[in-house]
């Protein structure tokens, strides 16, 4: 902003000459001048005063209030396998036993898997941490037709129970490798509290063809966090994080406009006219003002 011409017109009239103000063209430009120096002033301190202000507002901490933030849930999985697996299920029609590292109901039609008049339950561990929101479950010698079963393939059906007592939910497969070791695999999709493994008959009566099978592992999916709140500042580590635009981590640190090194420039230039205007003030005075009648 160059406010030099209102200034110097505004002072340009000394003490010696006075009689040269009474004239009414000459007194007319100079307080055209004084207005016009008046003016720029009033321009440049109102700049300053805003960039003050935004140059408080981003570096005092203090000053602005802000919201609690409610952090993403933190996801994780757990998987149980083995004996920390068989800690967890109960055997109905027979007693549970685990074999090659998984886990069926012995004393039924053919060898120790879960056959169609048994059925085995898997109840939450006590020490989960956070909600259950799912599960992946991974089955054995489920087979599928051609192979060790014949033609006849066979069924795995899973129900979802709440704490009450209520199925929530109903899941099958069927098995597709009719060799071992017969994979087989079930998601659970919504909370539960416990799962009741069952044979779905396929056909083939007491015969060994019929649908058995066993389980090798139960991975739970767990959320904590969801119903946090935590304080600003909080370091507490949530998953998921979303970049916020302004953020200290960003590329420049601006926080939606201008940056601390652009306003500390301005107020220096706005500072250096300001006195540049103080010293025209000055050597003004000891100016006469020539006026052409």
């Amino acid at each position: 902003m160059d406010i030099s011409a209102g200034f110097v017109g505004a002072f340009y009239v000394s003490s010696d000459d006075a009689s040269a103000v009474n004239q009414p063209a000459n007194r007319s430009q100079a307080f055209g001048g004084v207005n016009a120096g008046l003016g720029s002033l009033a321009q440049i301190i109102s700049t300053l005063a805003g960039l003050l202000e935004q140059y408080q507002s981003k570096n005092d901490d203090g000053d602005e209030t802000e919201s609690p933030v409610t952090p993403e849930p933190a996801r994780r999985e757990r998987t149980l396998a083995g004996d920390e697996l068989g800690h967890h299920l109960t055997a109905s029609g027979g007693e549970k036993r685990q074999e090659d590292g998984v886990w069926g109901v012995s004393g039924g039609r053919h060898d120790d898997e879960i056959n169609t008049d048994e059925t085995m339950t898997f109840t939450l561990p006590d020490n989960v941490e956070g909600e259950v929101t799912g599960a992946r479950i991974s089955l054995d010698k489920l087979y599928g037709p051609g192979g060790k079963d014949g033609e006849f393939t066979e069924k795995a059906e899973v129900i979802a129970y709440d704490a009450d007592g209520k199925e929530v939910g109903r899941y099958g497969v069927e098995g597709q490798n009719p060799q071992d070791p017969g994979f087989g695999y079930i998601t659970i999709d919504q909370p539960f509290e416990s799962l009741e493994f069952r044979a779905v008959p396929n056909g083939a009566g007491d015969h060994n063809h019929n649908s058995d099978y066993a389980i090798r592992d139960i991975t739970l999916f767990t959320e904590t966090g969801a119903s946090e709140v935590s304080e600003p500042g909080d370091s507490s580590e949530v998953s998921d994080p979303t970049p916020v635009e302004g953020d200290a981590g960003s590329e420049s640190g601006k926080q939606g406009g201008l940056d601390n090194a652009q306003l500390q420039m301005m107020l220096a230039i706005a500072l250096m006219q300001i006195i540049m205007a103080t010293v025209q003030l000055f050597s003004a005075q000891d100016q006469n003002y020539v006026s052409d009648v």
